[in-house]
């Protein structure tokens, strides 16, 4: 029988930001903070530039780093497909002070404010190749 009461859990969690707040969305943030987590602790904690990455290269450079987690605002369908298709977990919907989220996220109170990811699922949002919302209507003016 094994036993894990000794064994370190470790993981590297990245947050899109905008100043000292959680970014609204992945796409546009200019920058991420990366945060080493041991044992439901904070070990560390940098901060990395995203100007001038495109969204595949943004996804390379959170695999090269080692990111298990993306805590985010909000994320094209792309992107979150992207990052779960690399072996990246997201929580989106997260808003607020990156400090306050990061320690609700360790205590497990972190409750995200919207349900889902990307844009189109919101009552009224147009398809671009139909003309209709997502909700079927035809939103034209005739």
């Amino acid at each position: 029988m094994l036993l894990l009461d000794n064994v370190e859990q470790k993981q590297r969690i990245a947050i899109p930001t905008f100043g000292t707040r959680i970014s609204p969305r992945f796409d546009c943030a200019s920058s991420i903070t990366l945060v080493d987590i041991c044992n439901n602790q904070i070990d560390d904690q940098q901060d990395l530039a995203l100007v001038g990455l495109d969204p595949r290269e943004r996804v390379m450079l959170l695999l090269s780093q080692g990111v298990s987690l993306v805590l985010c605002g909000g994320l094209r369908n792309c992107d979150a497909h992207a990052l779960r298709h690399s072996g990246i977990r997201v929580i989106d919907g997260v808003v607020g002070e990156i400090d306050q989220s990061l320690n609700e996220f360790l205590l497990g109170t972190l409750v995200p404010r919207h349900p889902g990811h990307g844009h189109g699922h919101g009552r009224g949002r147009m398809h671009r190749e139909s003309g209709r919302s997502a909700l079927g209507y035809n939103n034209r003016r005739r």
